[in-house]
Protein backbone atom coordinates (compact mmCIF):
# COMPACT_ATOMS: atom_id res chain seq x y z
CA UNK A 1 0.00 0.00 0.00
CA UNK A 2 1.76 3.70 -1.02
CA UNK A 3 2.20 6.10 1.81
CA UNK A 4 -0.05 9.00 2.04
CA UNK A 5 1.07 12.18 1.18
CA UNK A 6 1.00 14.71 4.05
CA UNK A 7 -1.26 17.34 2.63
CA UNK A 8 0.28 20.39 1.65
CA UNK A 9 0.42 23.96 4.16
CA UNK A 10 -2.07 26.38 2.67
CA UNK A 11 0.03 28.95 1.30
CA UNK A 12 -1.15 32.87 2.87
CA UNK A 13 -1.35 36.32 1.71
CA UNK A 14 2.50 38.18 2.03
CA UNK A 15 3.93 41.27 1.82
CA UNK A 16 7.64 41.79 1.45
CA UNK A 17 9.00 45.96 2.04
CA UNK A 18 12.16 46.86 1.24
CA UNK A 19 13.74 47.63 4.58
CA UNK A 20 15.47 50.51 3.50
CA UNK A 21 15.18 53.00 0.65
CA UNK A 22 18.51 52.82 -0.66
CA UNK A 23 17.92 49.02 -1.73
CA UNK A 24 14.30 49.69 -4.33
CA UNK A 25 17.02 49.74 -6.78
CA UNK A 26 17.62 46.33 -6.11
CA UNK A 27 13.62 45.18 -6.07
CA UNK A 28 14.13 43.07 -8.93
CA UNK A 29 16.51 40.98 -7.60
CA UNK A 30 15.02 40.96 -3.71
CA UNK A 31 11.96 39.91 -5.44
CA UNK A 32 14.31 36.72 -7.19
CA UNK A 33 15.64 35.54 -3.82
CA UNK A 34 11.83 35.80 -2.49
CA UNK A 35 11.14 33.54 -5.11
CA UNK A 36 14.17 31.28 -4.03
CA UNK A 37 12.85 30.90 -0.89
CA UNK A 38 9.04 29.84 -1.59
CA UNK A 39 7.70 33.10 -2.11
CA UNK A 40 5.15 32.88 -5.28
CA UNK A 41 5.13 36.44 -6.37
CA UNK A 42 2.05 37.96 -7.61
CA UNK A 43 3.30 41.79 -7.38
CA UNK A 44 6.16 44.11 -7.58
CA UNK A 45 5.65 47.53 -7.09
CA UNK A 46 9.24 49.05 -7.21
CA UNK A 47 7.59 52.90 -6.10
CA UNK A 48 6.56 51.83 -3.02
CA UNK A 49 9.60 49.28 -2.51
CA UNK A 50 6.78 46.31 -2.09
CA UNK A 51 6.52 42.42 -3.25
CA UNK A 52 3.08 40.81 -2.56
CA UNK A 53 2.52 37.31 -2.82
CA UNK A 54 1.91 33.60 -1.05
CA UNK A 55 4.03 31.84 0.88
CA UNK A 56 3.31 28.94 3.69
CA UNK A 57 2.71 30.11 6.57
CA UNK A 58 5.92 28.74 8.28
CA UNK A 59 8.48 30.16 5.60
CA UNK A 60 7.92 33.43 6.95
CA UNK A 61 10.68 33.22 9.38
CA UNK A 62 12.91 31.60 6.91
CA UNK A 63 12.57 34.36 4.06
CA UNK A 64 13.15 36.92 6.33
CA UNK A 65 16.57 35.11 6.70
CA UNK A 66 17.04 34.80 3.69
CA UNK A 67 16.40 37.68 2.39
CA UNK A 68 17.56 40.24 5.22
CA UNK A 69 17.11 43.69 3.53
CA UNK A 70 13.15 42.52 3.44
CA UNK A 71 10.78 42.41 5.87
CA UNK A 72 8.39 39.59 4.77
CA UNK A 73 5.28 39.68 7.46
CA UNK A 74 1.54 38.66 6.95
CA UNK A 75 -0.91 40.32 4.47
CA UNK A 76 -3.38 42.18 6.77
CA UNK A 77 -6.79 43.84 5.17
CA UNK A 78 -7.41 47.37 6.75
CA UNK A 79 -11.08 48.09 6.86
CA UNK A 80 -14.27 46.22 6.11
CA UNK A 81 -14.28 43.32 4.14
Amino acid sequence: MAAKKKPAAESVAVVAVVRDDRDLADLPELAEELKAGGMTISRVLPLSGMVAGTCAPDAIAALNQKVPRMVVEPEMTVGPA
